[in-house]
């Protein structure tokens, strides 16, 4: 049940950093095509909101079993 609910607080922590990274998208659509002044913070915000999505995302989100692995690489190379 604890991990249940880990689980649940990081999909929660990435739909808020998915929701502040499409908000300063939109801000900064507005201020560069409406506004004519674009802002450069707000690049700085979807970087660093989608790298912590990925974090997350892998971290406590993604199952093990899902990730991706490195097969190929593993069957052409042989034991000694």
């Amino acid at each position: 049940m604890p991990a249940q609910r880990l689980t649940k607080g990081a999909e929660l922590a990435a739909a808020i950093l998915f929701a502040a990274m499409f908000g300063a998208f939109v801000i900064q659509v507005v201020s560069r095509y409406v506004f004519d002044d674009p802002v450069s913070w707000t690049l700085e915000i979807c970087s660093i909101t989608y790298i912590w999505i990925v974090f997350f995302g892998s971290a406590l989100v993604v199952e093990q079993r899902q990730h991706i692995t490195f097969d190929m690489l593993y069957k052409s190379i042989r034991p000694r």
